[in-house]
């Protein structure tokens, strides 16, 4: 009876060893999923123009302006999302005071138009694209790379998945990715942490220690989409606080921009 039992404990211990040998730790997952997700990411510059209405009737000069963020490919056709609030600095200008001449006036209305809008890949790859669509409430707008340039140059696009969308809660791990500044030449960066909280009504919003900048992206370790951090609005107003759009709610918003880009 004793040499059965240690025959049965020595044929358990061979099942189970090599499973435990390939698990992966929660580091070893991220730098995998890092090598997919960083050819997602993409710096956007632009040159832009903002025009206002006052109370007074008259029209102010318009101001030219430039805008440099953050954006993540979100689709096979090169789709890209970026939080609005970062390229459209006529938010929140309607309902102010300014300066006119010698005159004191109103804002009444503001807009941003896009003169030039250029997409940096990373791997020296540089397309012209057009905004087509902005939601200001969920403050995520959608930048088209231009086709026909995109064909000449042979570029084909990774993406982040918004399909494939995280079902995670609080205190589930969770991952960003995104870039750094020019200071350190927009080298791809990591943060890592946690779900503090999910906030859901028309849209869903995760609260997480990962979100360093508007633009990145978020996901879980195994590589599910959490969704892109943005900055949360409230009444058509920046918060300034930075928050994460739930993957299912972007899907359903880029939907719409492409069938409205057609």
């Amino acid at each position: 009876m004793n040499r059965t039992f240690c025959f049965l404990v020595a044929t358990i211990a061979i099942v189970i060893s090599p499973s435990l040998s390939l698990a992966q730790t929660v580091e070893e997952q991220v730098r995998s999923l890092k090598e997919k997700v960083v050819p997602a990411l993409v710096v956007v510059n632009m040159d832009l123009t903002v025009s206002v209405e006052t109370s007074t009737g008259g029209e102010p000069p318009s101001r030219s302006d430039i805008a440099q963020t953050l954006g993540v490919t979100v689709m096979e056709n090169g789709l890209i999302a970026v939080s609005n609030s970062a390229i459209d600095p006529s938010i929140g200008l309607a309902g102010n005071e300014a300066r006119y001449g010698e005159d004191t006036v109103l804002i009444t209305a503001a807009k941003t138009t896009y003169d030039k809008v250029t997409i940096s890949y990373g791997d020296t790859t540089v397309l012209p694209g057009k905004v087509i669509s902005q939601d200001l409430d969920a403050d995520i707008a959608f930048i088209l790379p231009d086709a026909v340039s995109a064909k000449k140059a042979g570029k084909t696009f990774a993406f982040v998945d918004l399909a494939n969308a995280a079902d995670a809660a609080e205190p589930d791990s969770v991952v960003g990715f995104f870039r750094s500044s020019s200071v350190y030449g927009f080298m791809p960066l990591t943060a890592l942490g946690k779900i503090q909280g999910v906030f859901r009504g028309d849209r869903t919003f995760y609260v997480t220690t990962a979100n360093n900048t508007a633009g990145m992206p978020i996901l879980t370790p195994e590589g599910k989409t959490l969704g892109i951090t943005v900055v949360r609005m409230i009444d058509s107003e920046p918060t300034g606080i930075l928050t994460t759009l739930g993957a299912s709610s972007i899907k359903v918003l880029a939907d719409l921009a492409m069938d409205k880009a057609k």
